[in-house]
């Protein structure tokens, strides 16, 4: 199988170095992560074991795929760099029998069918692994976790469904197929605008959510207003399951920093305009109301622009 990796951060990184060995692996990503890469091979970090990963073909450029074929591209991009990552790709004439979106936040399909067009096989993936990069070229798997592949699009997407699930299988990742990847997509996004949005505007570790009274109630609104757009959408989730599934979440990734905090911290576009964005917005489009979701939405963005347009404006200690 002939598969190209494009975005390669931190999750796209942990794909890469267990399936590198059983296709023929091709990832795209950013110079800085990736030139490490190509000198001395990816270094993945896993129980304070060390493994380095020889990657044959790494790029830094859509230019350096064009009009390459594959079988399968797996899109690990920041949910708002979809679009662009899709256009370079297409307008460089890469083209693939399967395109899979391993991703965070809603709304990503929609975008891919409309770049892609409507006969292009689509799948969704959803996973539970959790990774980080710490420096260049070394990618740690911090934490272990299903993944699941469902058909979105196209009449052989199912089968490229399998087709992946079996790939992640054999190289030690656990996968499987579902046939409402919908579901597990707005339950995720539950969780990441519980957890996320609270870690970035409250600037703490994801245990806060479980040990602090005032935030488990701010969880169990937003997973209320979650789970009300949903149903709206043709989705039906449980309130008090996926709540459950919030706590349990927060709490086993306790000491985490939550990306969306990391990219506050950091200066960078966060995804939430592909998280609570998404619910205000169809929330609206529906007639719903969702006042937690909007303000945190707000509070998020406020974040995200204050650290990059005000840094000086953050207060680092009392």
């Amino acid at each position: 199988m002939r598969v190209l990796i494009a975005g390669c951060g931190a999750v796209g990184s942990l794909v890469a170095a267990y399936i590198n060995d059983l296709c023929e692996l091709h990832v795209l990503g950013r110079p800085w992560h990736l030139k490490k890469v190509r000198t001395r091979g990816l270094v993945l970090v896993k129980h304070n074991t060390r493994k380095i990963v020889r990657i044959a073909h790494v790029h830094t450029s859509a230019e350096d795929v064009a009009r390459e074929r594959f079988d399968v591209i797996i899109v690990t991009t920041k949910a708002h760099d979809t679009r662009q990552i899709l256009r370079e790709l297409t307008g460089n004439g890469v083209r693939a029998e399967c395109w899979t979106l391993l991703q965070n936040g809603l709304g990503n399909e929609e975008i891919a069918r409309e770049v892609l067009g409507e006969r292009t096989n689509i799948v969704r993936g959803i996973t539970n692994n959790g990774a980080h990069i710490p420096e260049p070229g070394v990618v740690v798997h911090a934490g272990e976790g299903p993944t699941f592949f469902g058909p979105v699009y196209g009449d052989e997407a199912e089968r490229w469904a399998k087709e992946l699930a079996s790939l992640f299988n054999r190289a030690g990742l656990k996968a499987e197929v579902v046939s409402d990847i919908r579901r597990l997509a707005w339950e995720k996004a539950a969780v990441n605008a519980v957890i996320n949005t609270v870690t970035a505007v409250m600037r703490v570790r994801n245990a806060a959510v479980v040990r602090s009274r005032e935030l488990r109630e701010l969880a169990e609104r937003i997973v209320r207003e979650v789970c009300s757009v949903a149903e709206a959408c043709g989705v039906d989730l449980n309130a008090e399951e996926v709540l459950a599934r919030v706590l349990a979440v927060a709490q086993a990734t306790g000491d985490n920093v939550s990306s969306t905090l990391q990219d506050v911290l950091r200066r960078r576009r966060t995804e939430m305009d592909f998280i609570c964005g998404y619910i205000v917005d169809k929330a609206r489009e529906l007639g719903l109301r969702v006042p937690t979701c909007e303000v945190m939405y707000l509070l998020v963005r406020a974040a995200e622009g204050i650290s990059r347009e005000y840094p000086e404006l953050f207060v680092e200690r009392g």
